[in-house]
């Protein structure tokens, strides 16, 4: 096969359901970046001291909230066999890679065995998650607060700062809010779920 031919080759199937979540995680540190750095410039008494879970408690919440827009997404495209499909194929890969991604186990400990027990926390985490998003019919707040936890979005907010214990804190949920349309806009989902859903059909 020429060089010309290998790089005018469609993708198979497989390769746009891989797609699909592989900007995933790193839409979520994008954003976790962002909301830290929108957070550091606001004085607030009730900060979580300890930047490492600051920073997991953001970037696991970003990907459940990414996750779970992707079955909606899925669903409202290609019907309960795409959303079954993307979720079962993708969510697994992009909690291995989050987890891969952020822990460093320490020495004398085997990395599978602590990546392993990791990923299983955080597979629960994420069925937990999508369940109290699921039960949310809105997305947004249409004129309303943009933290109202009724919504996704105002669910996103309260979930991780409850995680940091500053359930309370309007700066901080505020930033959250600002960085979850960015965070949905950087994982690419709606084009490439639709890109898979053309070539389905």
């Amino acid at each position: 096969m020429g060089f010309l031919e290998r790089f005018s080759k469609k993708p198979t199937n497989q390769e746009l359901v891989t797609r699909v979540g592989e900007l995933i995680f790193p839409a979520s540190i994008a954003a976790e970046k962002e909301i830290l750095r929108s957070w550091a410039t606001v004085d607030t008494a009730g900060k979580e001291s300890d930047p490492t879970k600051t920073s997991w408690a953001i970037r696991t919440e970003m990907v459940f909230f990414l996750i779970h827009l992707m079955d909606r997404m899925a669903f409202a495209k290609g019907g309960p066999q795409l959303r079954d499909m993307l979720v079962d194929s993708i969510a697994p890969s992009v909690l291995q890679a989050t987890v891969a991604g952020t822990w460093q186990p320490p020495p004398g400990h085997d990395p599978q065995n602590v990546h392993a027990h990791i990923f299983d926390e955080l597979t629960s985490d994420m069925n937990k998650a999508t369940d109290e998003y699921s039960a949310l019919p809105q997305l947004m707040s249409e004129g309303g607060f943009p933290t109202t936890e009724s919504t996704v979005f105002g669910r996103l907010t309260l979930r991780i700062a409850r995680e940091l214990g500053i359930p309370h804190d309007i700066d901080f949920r505020l930033a959250v809010f600002a960085a979850a349309p960015q965070a949905l806009i950087a994982s690419d989902l709606n084009n490439r779920i639709q890109q898979l859903c053309a070539a389905l059909k």
